[in-house]
Order: structure tokens, then sequence, then C-alpha cells
């Protein structure tokens, strides 16, 4: 079996901030820094529905920085499901848009 300090782990950072909000970073395997997120934290209660992430927080010494390590993803966080933005119109929608909205004038035709 491989040591885990053989693989490069992603490292997260979180600050707490007032009012249970935290700033939290983080950084890829590659080293890559993902955008800084802003969050807030709540405690656990038995009983009571989990809205977001189970974390677990580590403070760093005497600095006001801790390690930051996500144990449970939140299942209902949406999911992105391509790498460009939203899709507005369907093929079909586009396919007809003659049809419904008549043809388009030509851009140099100025009235």
């Amino acid at each position: 079996m491989a040591a885990m300090s053989d693989e490069k782990q992603p490292k997260e950072v979180a600050l707490p901030l007032a009012n249970n909000h935290i700033l939290r970073m983080s950084e890829d395997a590659n080293g890559n820094l993902t955008p800084l997120q802003l969050g807030h934290l709540s405690p656990l209660k038995e009983g009571q529905p989990i809205d977001g992430d189970v974390v677990c927080l580590n403070r760093r010494g005497t600095s006001p920085l801790y390690d930051f390590q996500t144990l449970v993803k939140n299942p209902m966080a949406p999911k992105q499901s391509s790498a460009g933005p939203p899709q507005v119109a369907t093929p079909a929608y586009r396919s007809n848009y003659d049809r419904i909205f008549g043809k388009q004038a030509d851009s140099a035709t100025v009235h």
C-alpha cells in the first residue's frame, strides 16, 4: 500500500469571520488556487437537516488560520453540467426560429 504522503493532497485553508461566516481558499492537486469562497458555519444538530458540506476545522498553532477538511460533500449542491454557459435555446427552437419570428432582415440594410 502506498503512503498517503507520497501523493499531493489538495490543501484547504479557512479564516473564521464574524457571525459564523468563514473565508475558504483551496489549492488543487496541481497547486492551482481556486476562487475565494465565503461560507457560513453552523453546528450539526441531531434530527436536523444538514444544509451544506460537513467540514472539520483544525487550528494552525497560534495563527488565525485553520486547516479546512471537507468530510461529506452536500449531495444537494447544484452540479454544473458543462464547461460553458447554460443552454437557453433548444435545437428545435433554433431550427424553427425563422418560422416563428420571420426571416431576419439583412444587417447591411438600414431603414
